[in-house]
């Protein structure tokens, strides 16, 4: 994948400067000739955004991106025409720090006009394979019943216009001047459900069980309410 990148580079060169030559190999004092030189200097992680799994794995590649010439003002003339093309490409990145002495040193030459230049790598995340069914698929039909009940207040006062929610279901409904509400058509199964109620800036889970019932009837009791 490096090897694509860098081809993509040695496009681009010859797109801003015709006929210049590339290298990729790192920049030396005793360099000699007409090129441009653009040396991988580091590979950096770039981690996706958190809670955002499906995007792929990206990596940067940072160059250093320098030239060579008989002509020191040739040279330096290259590196600004390269810097200025790099500005315009969205994807770029490029360093406004300069490359420190000590790795000029490492390449036994003298700095000479430079800038770095960031260029993302990316790779697609493999998804996972589903496994293979092994089991016959069971299908179960569940009667259904209608799920009715009262919602009340402090001194046993039915709340009108209380919301109940059967999140596992998605259903939802509004209780009357009397504080009642009536599902059609719940499953039987299970009987135990999780129920959520608002009525009056207070908000309230149950899960449904025998002692919940009254007369057939689901009671959700609001101890305390906002003024």
């Amino acid at each position: 994948m490096i090897e694509e990148v860098q081809q993509r580079l040695c496009e681009w060169v010859g797109g801003v400067l015709e006929g210049a030559n590339v290298s990729f190999e790192p920049p030396s004092g005793e360099m000699k000739g007409r090129a441009v030189i653009i040396y991988l200097i580091e590979i950096i992680p770039k981690p996706a955004p958190r809670g955002v799994r499906s995007q792929p794995l990206q990596i940067a590649l940072r160059y250093l991106v320098t030239a060579s010439s008989e002509d020191r003002t040739e040279a330096e003339a290259w590196v600004a025409e390269l810097l200025f093309a790099a500005l315009k490409n969205p994807e770029w990145e490029t360093g406004p720090e300069p490359l420190p002495l000590t790795v000029w040193e490492s390449f036994s030459g003298i700095p000479r006009p430079s800038f770095l230049l960031q260029v993302p790598l990316r790779r697609e995340r493999l998804a996972k394979r589903a496994p293979y069914v092994r089991l016959p698929l069971v299908v179960r039909d569940s009667p259904v019943e209608a799920l009715e009940g009262v919602v009340l207040g402090p001194e046993q006062i039915p709340l009108i216009g209380a919301t109940v929610e059967l999140p596992g279901l998605q259903l939802s409904t509004r209780t009357d001047a009397r504080g009642r509400f009536r599902f059609a058509a719940v499953p039987t199964e299970p009987r135990n459900r999780l129920v959520r109620v608002r009525a009056k800036g207070r908000e309230a889970y149950l899960k449904t069980g025998p002692t919940s019932f009254e007369d057939g009837r689901l009671i959700i009791q609001f101890r305390e309410l906002e003024a």
